[in-house]
């Protein structure tokens, strides 16, 4: 995981601009993910929320972070294997209920059942070992909690995008650091019965499996009204397991 954090020390804050606010099309694609989350996962009301405690594995700046504290949860925690984005989260996100901490998804600073329910969004994709990540996943949820994450699909569409972010970060040209084929070319795939396997044998119960976009969440060189409607195009009439660019998955630890 070195490489992944320096990759993410050097994004900085940067990162959060360059994937969600850049464009009009990066913007509704945020806005999007974070409409759906609080659907999905029954967090309209915050008075649902008031009494339960969240960890968001892999907080980044901090941008789901944020959301959570407006949906009124008695406690919010952060962690990242990069210090550099645990200290933008911290900065950003002022909110008392806010703690963002250093540290390994295989390896969860956390007590046993400490968490109402657990998020991981966009950082599964650079997990070693998935296994152990949903291991300790199901250590710190308390019984009855539930997990949401987002896993990168092992599509055809993803492995030729990975391809050419591989040939691109190897070009004798001085690629910035920021240039997303840097993170992209060290993303793993799965496919849906691989993480439906993994969490099977963690004794977890998937609640349910969903499918969000097709087209990359960057800002891309075209229309965003355009983009809307190729997206939906393509998420319509060609092969999910081909084409979705990840799987949005909903398990839950048994009360036993």
């Amino acid at each position: 995981m070195n490489e992944i954090t320096d990759i993410y020390d050097r994004l900085g804050e940067n990162y959060l601009t360059s994937m969600y606010t850049a464009s009009k099309w990066t913007q509704y694609v945020d806005k999007t993910e974070q409409d759906f989350v609080l659907r999905a996962w029954g967090l309209a009301r915050k008075s649902t929320n008031q009494h339960e405690r969240i960890l968001d594995i892999g907080v980044g700046p901090g941008r789901w972070a944020e959301l959570f504290c407006r949906q009124g949860f008695q406690s919010v925690y952060g962690v990242d294997i990069s210090p550099e984005m645990a200290r933008v989260a911290k900065r950003r996100v002022d909110n008392p209920s806010f703690k963002a901490i250093v540290g390994d998804a295989e390896n969860l600073p956390f007590a046993d059942n400490s968490f109402d329910r657990v998020f991981c969004w966009r950082s599964f994709k650079y997990i070693p070992h998935p296994q152990l990540a949903i291991q300790e996943m199901r250590r710190v949820l308390k019984p009855g909690g539930t997990a949401l994450i987002e896993v990168t699909n092992a599509s055809l569409y993803n492995r030729i995008l990975q391809g050419i972010a591989r040939l691109t970060a190897r070009f004798p040209i001085n690629i910035s650091i920021h240039s997303r084929w840097h993170y992209f070319a060290k993303t793993n795939f799965y496919t849906k019965r691989a993480i439906e396997n993994f969490m099977a044998n963690q004794g977890l119960t998937i609640i349910k499996t969903y499918y969000l976009f097709s087209l990359p969440s960057i800002p891309l060189p075209a229309g965003y009204r355009f983009l809307k409607f190729a997206d939906r195009v393509i998420s319509k009439f060609l092969p999910r397991a081909l084409f979705a660019r990840s799987w949005i998955i909903i398990m839950a630890r048994p009360e036993k």
